[in-house]
């Protein structure tokens, strides 16, 4: 005859059994979620990455014509200050110079626009965004420096005009009795 407390024992082996099948389960699951979860973040890396990449070409591209423009504005106004050709002319023209050195360096770094990110693994895709960034960030101090220069022109047409304003109306008043 059986022991009354059989029926136990098989409780606890279906009980062992759906304790496998639920740990196995989970595990699989887990699995699963994990390696969604790579795909999801190497794919907004890649949407990162061509997205710096996008915004790096644009602002490089408009490096050259900024330089341009600050270039000839520094100029006008240093020639108009009365120091055309000067010591100050001269050390402009050597910082513009090797500023322009630079834009053609960071031409030649800059990602084409037909690379492919797709076969890049995550850590090969945070060393390219990390790139991308450094260069952004290049960039982007020319691109300040250049724009305060223009700024600073601007500010100081603004005070001649000042000043010329001034001396006119200083003359024409002081002819009068």
């Amino acid at each position: 005859m059986a022991a009354p407390h059989d029926w136990l024992d098989y409780a606890s082996a279906v009980g062992a059994v759906a304790g496998i099948v639920t740990g196995v389960t989970g595990m699989v699951y887990g699995i699963a979620a994990f390696n969604k979860t790579k795909e999801l973040k190497s794919l907004d890396l890649r949407i990162q990455l061509k997205t710096a990449d996008a915004t790096l070409r644009l602002a490089a591209s408009e490096l050259p014509d900024l330089l341009a423009r600050a270039d000839q504005s520094r100029k006008k106004s240093l020639a108009a200050d009365g120091l055309g050709r000067s010591g100050v002319w001269q050390v402009w023209e050597q910082q513009h110079a090797t500023d322009i050195e630079e834009v053609g360096r960071l031409s030649a770094l800059l990602p084409s626009h037909s690379k492919d990110y797709g076969t890049l693994a995550q850590q090969q895709l945070e060393t390219e965004l990390i790139s991308t960034h450094e260069l952004q960030l290049r960039v982007d101090r020319l691109t300040d420096k250049y724009g305060k220069g223009l700024a600073e022109d601007a500010e100081a047409v603004k005070r001649r005009m000042n000043v010329a304003r001034q001396q006119a109306l200083a003359a024409k008043y002081s002819g009068s009795p």
